[in-house]
């Protein structure tokens, strides 16, 4: 490293560095927090919708199954409805709102031009800056998850995962053992977080395209 600049090195070992450094800028930035505390919020506000609508829409299929399936309302039925729910409601404004921030509120605050004069070449920085983001929206479901799974355990307690999906309901519902609900809830998640990857690169591109984040977040 010349000089101790934390972006300064070797191609990939260089890569890592900036990666670690965005992280590390992430970490002390309040406004990244504000996904993990709209997970908090998301998850109380459904546990008390969840509880109030007696889940008259999963009784309907009491008749069509060999079991209740309100005896398997629990701890990771509830981590996979938030998961559900919070995919398609919460997390790509999330992911909108952070991966357009990412280069639009540095070029905002001043700061991106004094990290571009730094020995680092732009597209280096641009694919850190979006591994950083990424990592950071997987770790915001992954708490997104893992908060629903403790909040509905602690309500409800902790079986069997059912699963419904209406786009399969030909198939019937699919009942996981306790022992695999967890790795299974885990790798839907990343999927959700690779999912959302689309919506992070449009956003990182109109970032890269604009000193306003607010430009990136609606557009």
């Amino acid at each position: 490293m010349s000089g101790g600049s934390p972006l300064a090195g070797g191609s990939s070992a260089s890569f890592f560095l900036l990666l670690r450094w965005e992280l590390a800028k992430l970490a002390r930035r309040r406004a990244s927090y504000v996904g993990f505390v709209l997970c908090l919020i998301m998850c109380v506000v459904v546990m008390i919708g969840f509880g109030l609508s007696q889940w008259r829409g999963l009784r309907r299929y009491s008749t069509m199954l060999p079991f209740d399936p309100v005896e398997l309302v629990n701890g990771p039925f509830f981590a996979n409805f938030v998961l559900t729910v919070g995919f398609f409601a919460l997390m790509p404004l999330l992911t909108a709102t952070f991966a357009g921030n990412q280069i639009a509120g540095e070029a905002r605050d001043g700061t991106l031009r004094a990290l571009l004069v730094r020995p680092v070449g732009r597209v280096k920085l641009f694919w850190a800056k979006a591994a950083a983001t990424m990592l950071w929206l997987q770790m915001t479901l992954l708490f997104l998850v893992l908060f629903a799974w403790l909040l509905g355990t602690v309500a409800y307690g902790g079986d069997k995962l059912l699963v419904f999906v209406w786009e399969l309901r030909a198939h019937g519902p699919w009942v996981i053992d306790l022992g695999s609900a967890l790795w299974t809830l885990f790798v839907c998640t990343l999927g959700a977080g690779v999912a959302l990857t689309m919506v992070a690169s449009v956003a990182l591109f109109l970032s890269a395209i604009t000193d306003t984040p607010a430009v990136a977040h609606v557009g």
